[in-house]
């Protein structure tokens, strides 16, 4: 049995202590899913027709117009924090509000946030609670969640207003999609990739929308592209790049089995030395469903598809798909409310490699630990690249953004565009418009910064 410690009591990583890990409400642990696994959603048409009917009566802090939430949410100010949300809600799908603000070290997110309010009004977002007979259901109240709301608001609206770097930061340059509906299967994976985030020594963490096929396996390696929808649940990188995909499970079905034999085949297929791929499934069934005995029995059945999957798609020296599936249970890591296991601290899960305790086919090991887990990249493979690349997108926590070098990405936009530095406007100054050419754009000088639109430095945490 592995040390138990409490999360306030493990050093932190960066998150704001306002909206740590032990501060936020525990998506398994706190009793939230009674009514099945799935929230209560309103959106800006849904809220006006529930108040035109009679059903509901908004409160103050949504009683302005669309019109007048469009234009704060799209004003100068906190500007950056507004797309550095959007892009956290595209790249997770599902959070509740403290998890974005711990996202974007935003504390103020996690209360009554105008922010979200006035992208709900303004058709980006949807807000929700979760399904209680007794659960305060008011949209302020520290219970509420965040999705990004279908339809083509962002494209039509949002999009145009958006440099290039911005774009990038809300979807890592490509298609803004929504979707994913699985709001506790959402929650416990953004959650397990805030505690890795803010307590392992994980180089990044990426959400579902960047951990498709094509980004592990395909064009994201360089290699052709992967004519696949198949993707993670989310993305641990290592310091020195190897990758955990990780695939959060509440039941056992042949489509679950069917996951586990794809990814095996996926494995034997692309060596770890060429993409530093590995899979992580974890078991997460509702607490209050099972005894610890049924628990038991859920982990055995995950093994018990992990072996079979290994067996049809054994792979070869290098490419072995045993070597690089781990199996673990949610309270393996999170014994307890409040409360992290050792285990956490590297990721150890159960992996089939032969000589397991007791005899058996299984043994512990770290998905984290460098020994348990060797990785040397081939030498055309720059696996680190993940890292750096990944603090222009909003998908990783702000706190693992910081220090990266910045990318400049103000540079992509230019060469589209033919240029070759930054355009300036004409100067308001009387006395320098004589030296300006009216209609005639003239770049800074080789030292002059970036503007700040085309930076691509994280924001700082609110308070600091």
């Amino acid at each position: 049995m592995s040390e138990q410690m409490a999360m306030c009591d493990l050093a932190s990583r960066g998150v704001h202590p306002q909206v740590a890990s032990a501060r936020r409400l525990d998506p398994y642990w706190d009793g939230l899913w009674a009514s099945g696994s799935t929230a209560s959603w309103v959106n800006a048409r849904t809220t006006l027709r529930q108040e035109a009917s009679g059903l509901v009566r908004r409160p103050h802090y949504l009683r302005h117009s669309p019109e007048s939430a469009w234009a704060e949410f799209t004003k100068a100010r906190g500007w950056r924090r507004r797309v550095e949300m959007l892009g956290a809600l595209w790249s997770w799908r599902t959070l509740t509000a403290q998890q974005l603000a711990a996202m974007t070290g935003s504390p103020s997110m996690a209360g009554n946030a105008s922010a979200v309010h006035d992208g709900m009004l303004a058709g980006l977002l949807d807000e929700g609670v979760f399904a209680s007979g007794l659960l305060r259901t008011q949209l302020a109240s520290e219970a509420t969640l965040v999705r990004p709301a279908a339809g083509d608001v962002f494209d039509k609206h949002l999009a145009p207003l958006l440099t290039y770097p911005e774009r990038v930061l809300v979807t890592g340059g490509r298609a803004y999609t929504t979707g994913g509906a699985f709001d506790r299967h959402n929650l416990l994976t953004a959650e397990l990739g805030l505690r890795a985030a803010e307590f392992t020594d994980v180089g990044t963490v990426l959400g579902e929308s960047l951990a498709g096929l094509d980004d592990l396996v395909g064009t994201g390696l360089g290699n052709a592209p992967v004519a696949s929808r198949r993707a993670g649940d989310a993305v641990l990188v290592r310091p020195d790049g190897m990758r955990v995909v990780v695939e959060m499970t509440a039941s056992i079905t042949p489509f679950f089995r069917e996951k586990v034999a794809n990814w095996a085949k996926v494995l034997t297929e692309h060596s770890m030395a060429s993409s530093g791929l590995t899979v992580l499934f974890v078991g997460a069934p509702a607490p209050d469903r099972h005894t610890p005995g049924e628990a038991r029995q859920f982990a055995n059945r995950m093994r018990k598809a992990v072996t079979a999957a290994v067996r049809e798609h054994p792979g070869i020296p290098g490419r072995a798909s045993a070597d690089r599936i781990g199996v673990a249970m949610w309270e393996d890591y999170f014994p307890a409310p409040g409360m992290v296991s050792e285990d956490f601290l590297s990721l150890a899960a159960w992996r089939r490699d032969g000589n397991g305790q007791g005899g058996s086919q299984w043994g512990r090991a770290g998905m984290l630990d460098v020994f348990d887990t060797p990785f040397e990249p081939l030498s055309s493979f720059d696996a680190q690249a993940i890292i750096s690349q990944s603090a222009a997108i909003a998908s990783a926590p702000v706190w693992l953004r910081r220090g990266q070098p910045e990318l400049p990405l103000h540079q992509v936009a230019m060469c589209q565009a033919g240029l070759e530095r930054p355009l300036v406007t004409v100067p308001r100054d009387a006395r320098d418009r004589p030296s300006h050419i009216p209609g005639v754009f003239r770049g800074p000088g080789a030292n002059a910064k970036v503007p700040l639109r085309l930076r691509t430095t994280p924001s700082p945490d609110q308070g600091s």
